[in-house]
């Protein structure tokens, strides 16, 4: 699902302004979405209204805890492949300004994998590393589903070293399924590298120990 089905109107014309200003200062040509597509606003009002749900029943429910963290895990991307890096940052930005107006404290994203078209997912993957360095409590918080080959997808030069076996294996097309989406290993894997960083973040005020970059066009974001 594209980051723009997670926008309610409002967030969808605050889009299209943004973009136009963009366009403006850098002669680009990205083009707005239209704010009538009912399709953009499928999942915004459900989604909204589960958030408050869930927030207003967990401080009934556990009412002497802290509950002063609030963590809103990203962890998508790949529908967004063709998007250029800028439009999808803005894209980024406007989604956390309203997770924050819900009560989110803490951004927690999980880096996108390949997905059908290695040529340009690697500027989303850009994206997202960008927006965490530059946002207070936004973290990269692993990288783990960007080292899962993607079968008949990856270039010569995707990677600058072969990714360990840990990686293998973790996508449903390892297996003879039609697709590349990440299996139960990948999923597994992911997890704990969350867990691990998230203990690293909330509990003990440090960083995510994030694994060294194998992509050949983000290693800079590794140094």
């Amino acid at each position: 699902m594209a980051i723009v089905h997670y926008y309610n109107r409002e967030m969808l014309e605050e889009h299209n302004r943004r973009i136009a200003e963009y366009n403006k200062e850098n002669g680009t040509e990205l083009k707005p979405v239209s704010v009538e597509n009912p399709m953009w606003l499928g999942a915004s009002a459900c989604f909204d209204k589960k958030v408050k749900d869930f927030f207003a029943d967990a401080e009934e429910r556990f009412a002497g805890d802290d509950m002063s963290n609030k963590i809103f895990v990203w962890c998508q991307g790949e529908s967004d492949r063709a998007q250029p890096k800028e439009r999808y940052r803005i894209r980024l930005e406007i989604l956390w300004e309203h997770m924050k107006k819900l009560g989110f404290t803490h951004f927690f994203c999980v880096r996108v994998g390949n997905w059908l078209d290695s040529q340009k997912i690697h500027e989303v993957m850009q994206a997202q590393e960008e927006f965490c360095a530059e946002n207070e409590n936004c973290y990269i918080i692993t990288r783990a589903m960007s080292f899962m080959p993607c079968k008949n997808v990856d270039l010569e030069d995707w990677f600058v070293e072969t990714p360990s076996e840990e990686y293998h294996n973790c996508r449903e097309s390892d297996f003879g399924f039609g697709n590349p989406h990440i299996n139960e290993k990948g999923f597994a894997l992911i997890a704990k590298r969350m867990a691990d960083n998230a203990v690293r973040v909330l509990r003990e005020g440090g960083e995510p120990l994030l694994e060294k970059e194998i992509i050949s066009k983000l290693i800079k974001y590794g140094e």
